[in-house]
Formats: structure tokens, C-alpha cells, sequence
């Protein structure tokens, strides 16, 4: 399962970006082995969001993460990532286990490189 200091650390403290740290939760509530962040919302409107986004992932040493969205909302958060160089990297599939079956599930999304 997928940890990370620097989030937990946040968490404790009640402090970060709160997008990331719902991505967070959501990745160790599903177990994937990687950080998944299910849907980024409106921040993609908002680029002093994503800049703030991308510090934090600096922060947390944080290279890479899967980004798994609707497709009505893909290619708005897809732009605003890539301004502030949030780059594709390829099509990934996050591991995660079944809450109820605790089976090993996957679920596809944007691999997403920090640059």
C-alpha cells in the first residue's frame, strides 16, 4: 500500500492541499499501491490551485501519480496540469484491493509525471 511521510505529516497537522491529501485518503482507503488521485474537481480553472497542487507534490517528493477522472471533465484538467508541468506520461492501471472481497482489483488512469 502506497505511504508517504510528508502526507502524513499534513494530515496530522490538518494542513496542505486539499486535493492531494483527498487523493491521499482515497489511496490508502482503496490500498492501491501507488497515489491515485480520483478527480481533481475545479482547480483545474484555477492555475495559482495547481501551482500550489504542484508544490505540494514537490514537497512530498512525489514524481509520479495516477489521475483517474470523468471524461467530461479530462481534457479541462488535462490543460491546466500541463501548465504548470504536469506532463502524460502514458495510460496506467492502479492496483487496489476489493474492500469487501479483499480481492486485488485495478483501475485505469493517466500515468502523470511531475516535471
Amino acid at each position: 500500500m502506497y505511504k508517504n511521510e510528508y502526507l502524513e505529516e499534513c494530515l496530522k497537522n490538518e494542513k496542505g492541499n486539499r486535493c492531494l491529501l483527498r487523493g491521499y485518503i482515497y489511496t490508502q482507503n482503496n490500498e492501491y499501491n501507488e497515489l491515485v488521485i480520483d478527480n481533481l474537481g475545479f482547480i483545474s480553472n484555477n492555475i495559482d490551485e495547481l501551482k500550489e497542487l504542484k508544490n505540494e507534490l514537490i514537497k512530498a517528493n512525489i514524481k509520479e501519480l495516477v489521475l483517474t477522472e470523468s471524461s467530461s471533465g479530462l481534457m479541462s484538467n488535462l490543460h491546466g496540469l500541463n501548465e504548470v508541468n504536469i506532463k502524460i506520461k502514458g495510460v496506467e492501471k492502479a492496483k487496489y484491493i476489493d474492500k469487501w472481497d479483499k480481492e486485488d482489483c485495478f483501475k485505469e488512469g493517466l500515468k502523470m509525471v511531475i516535471e
